[in-house]
């Protein structure tokens, strides 16, 4: 779980800034709670610069992370 911006200190987390996300060696993709997305390419990208989740040449491999995420975050929540 991944949060937007961060709690203040003393304050819980707030649930409309959590996502989920999935790291490979190349990339890091987030699926946030309000339904958007992020796509980084590590290798060109090292510094997040440039999302690549709305990109249509993205398309397939933004399919394939999130079925990897969703397969992994239902994995961990069943054990």
């Amino acid at each position: 779980v991944v949060s937007r911006g961060g709690p203040n200190p003393g304050q819980p987390l707030d649930p409309q800034k959590l996502g989920r996300s999935i790291r490979t060696e190349r990339w890091r993709y987030t699926r946030w709670h309000d339904g958007t997305a992020e796509l980084y390419d590590h290798d060109r990208d090292p510094h997040e610069w440039h999302n690549l989740a709305d990109e249509p040449a993205e398309r397939e491999r933004v399919a394939e992370l999130e079925r990897q995420l969703n397969a992994g975050w239902q994995a961990a929540r069943a054990e």
